[in-house]
């Protein structure tokens, strides 16, 4: 995914590709790696045709109020029976008390985050993305992929930028000599 993206940045902007928005004539599937890389087989060969199609989502929250961006410093803690997850894949729409406090927006990348407050809410084990005590590694592993989708994005962009320079240099002569050769 990240060579394609590299390759498709480093065209520039057009149809197939807009950075700024992440449209992409190649689909950007990090919740299929996630099942591909962590779900056991009967939930990868359930889930992945489901999220291929947009009939399944698939969620998680990476860190908590007052916490900042460390995902690695929470309060919260899971429990059996009525107690209080950050990691999962499905909820089970049951009587839960669902609360969205605030949508996110980040300076210059789209974004869908938003807080929200979950409570008393039952999660079947068998619906946890991994092993049940792995979710922080889960979390990680989808950040870091997407992580490297955008670095890809970018140098893809740098690459673009690199070559109109040295286009224009080549094809600019504003005193005569081209600016390549000064």
């Amino acid at each position: 995914m990240a060579v394609i993206r590299e390759h498709l940045a480093a065209k520039g902007l057009g149809l197939f590709n807009d950075l700024q928005t992440e449209h992409s004539m190649v689909g950007t599937f990090p919740g299929v790696v996630m099942l591909m890389n962590f779900d056991n087989a009967h939930q990868k060969e359930e889930l992945i045709p489901l999220r291929l199609q947009g009939k399944f989502r698939m969620t998680f929250g990476l860190t908590e109020p007052g916490h900042g961006s460390d995902a690695t410093h929470g309060s919260d803690a899971t429990h059996g029976d009525k107690g209080t997850t950050r990691f999962w894949t499905w909820v089970e729409r049951l009587a839960a008390e669902w609360v969205q406090a605030m949508a996110q927006w980040t300076l210059n990348m789209p974004t869908d985050h938003a807080t929200v407050s979950i409570k008393d809410v039952w999660v079947p084990e068998s619906a946890a993305l991994g092993h049940i005590y792995n979710g922080l590694g889960v979390a990680q592993a989808f950040v870091h992929e997407t992580r490297i989708r955008q670095a890809a994005s970018s140098l893809g962009a740098a690459v673009y930028c690199v070559q109109q320079s040295v286009k224009y240099a080549n094809d600019g002569a504003p005193f005569g000599t081209l600016l390549s050769h000064n």
